[in-house]
């Protein structure tokens, strides 16, 4: 239902399988994204850019060693304790956990086309895993005080975690410096939508001002999402397909559509540069007429 859009779009059914032509042909493509088999364990254990901060799960990879260890050897016998009984009640599915991560994690090694976050899908094993491992290091080391120091070696661990948790989402969001950061949409994008907002502010029609995107496939999300308060926005992916620019307030473009649209775009719109990823830039063109009036909004400020 959902892919024919309610039955509205019998194709798009026949599409969603059609799809995955696409997905089989990156994986053995090379390109760009073609890395190394130990790409992602490589980043997991250690990574640093430059200058940049070090990088490193290395805690939870080694914990999920132990985990798999500890799912190979419980035995109904081990001990006679409720804790140990309940610990081989588990087995079964650390076992299941074990094959899944060591299966998928190879799976996802070998095929050459890589990106940080096809990491996750077998990462969440390694993270289960390690869990499991945590607590089977607490229950070898009976010692109190041996045990302590184990205690506090997790703990470090996870204080270690968590804040390269909070500097990955907040200090480094969008800096190549951190390795999970691959071809990530550039803060700048927002300034793009925050300056249509603006435009529309002093338009007539508001959030129905007419906007037109110009753009190749790869260079037009996110702006259905960011632009979906507004009513009127068309997307075409060429300028031929779009025709001559025509009762629009504003424009967007790839830099390769907007030289195809230079000499119309020359003398009747103002044009600003957006960056939309690392390297890849969107143009915002803004009618003469509006340009005006937003320069006159912005004259007692």
């Amino acid at each position: 239902m959902l892919f024919t859009s309610f039955f509205r779009n019998p194709r798009g059914f026949i599409d969603s399988i059609l799809s995955f032509e696409i997905y089989f042909a990156k994986a053995g493509d090379a390109g760009y994204h073609v890395q190394p088999w130990p790409y992602y364990l490589r980043m997991l254990a250690f990574s640093r850019a430059g200058s940049g901060p070090v990088w490193s799960e290395a805690l939870i990879l080694i914990l999920a060693v132990v985990g798999v260890g500890a799912a190979i050897r419980l035995r109904p016998k081990a001990a006679f304790s409720k804790s140990a009984n309940l610990n081989y009640a588990n087995r079964p599915f650390l076992v299941f956990v074990s094959f899944y991560t060591a299966i998928s994690t190879a799976a996802y090694s070998l095929i050459p086309y890589k990106t940080p976050w096809n990491l996750l899908p077998f990462y969440l094993g390694f993270i289960l895993l390690a869990g499991s491992g945590a607590a089977a290091l607490l229950r070898v080391f009976k010692s109190p005080p041996v045990r302590a120091v184990v205690f506090l070696i997790i703990a470090a661990g996870f204080v270690h975690l968590s804040a390269q948790a909070r500097r990955a989402s907040w200090v480094y969001p969008a800096d190549p410096r951190n390795p999970y950061v691959y071809a990530q949409t550039s803060p700048g994008f927002l300034k793009l939508v925050r300056r249509v907002e603006e435009l529309a502010a002093i338009h007539p029609d508001r959030e129905k001002m007419f906007i037109e995107v110009i753009a190749g496939p790869y260079e037009t999300w996110p702006l259905p999402w960011s632009l979906r308060r507004f009513g009127r926005v068309g997307y075409w992916t060429s300028a031929e397909e779009a025709g001559q620019p025509g009762a629009a307030a504003v424009i967007i473009t790839d830099a390769e559509q907007a030289g195809r649209l230079e000499s119309a775009l020359n003398t009747s719109f103002q044009s600003e540069y957006y960056e939309l990823r690392p390297g890849v830039f969107l143009l915002l063109h803004i009618r003469n007429d509006l340009w005006d009036e937003y320069l006159k909004s912005r004259a007692g400020e």
